[in-house]
């Protein structure tokens, strides 16, 4: 799985390789992503045999993008699944669900800690049927 981040320059989209990463390990398809400010987090909610993870990205002064360290790295024993489901970010507050969860967080310093957690019942939808 590659990650790229690109940049609006005139009205064209351009990338870089420094702001392209490689990550193994994160499953075969399915990904989000949400953005603030200069904070990136790109949630996979099928690493890991399902447990899920979600990575966190910061843009530096000089537009480059780095992999932070973060506490959403998650041993596969730790959640219910689908950790990284979605991700929603604004600022200094995010959210990350799971299978059956919504994880509150907020950044202190330079880490990301989760301060609540709401528990979700989980619904399934039906296609959409036209009633004649």
């Amino acid at each position: 799985m590659f990650i790229a981040f690109y940049t609006l320059v005139n009205g064209e989209w351009q990338g870089a390789f420094k702001n392209t990463f490689r990550e193994d390990d994160l499953g075969p398809y399915y990904s989000v992503a949400s953005m603030s400010g200069n904070t990136a987090m790109v949630g996979f909610w099928n690493a890991y045999d399902y447990a899920g993870t979600v990575l966190v990205f910061e843009q530096d002064n000089l537009g480059g993008w780095k992999k932070v360290d973060d506490p959403f790295v998650r041993d596969i024993n730790a959640t219910v699944g689908y950790f990284g489901w979605h991700v929603d970010i604004d600022r200094e507050l995010a959210c990350v669900t799971d299978k059956y969860n919504a994880h509150l967080i907020r950044r202190e310093v330079i880490k990301w800690i989760q301060f609540d957690k709401i528990q979700m019942v989980m619904m399934v939808c039906a296609p959409f049927q036209e009633i004649g």
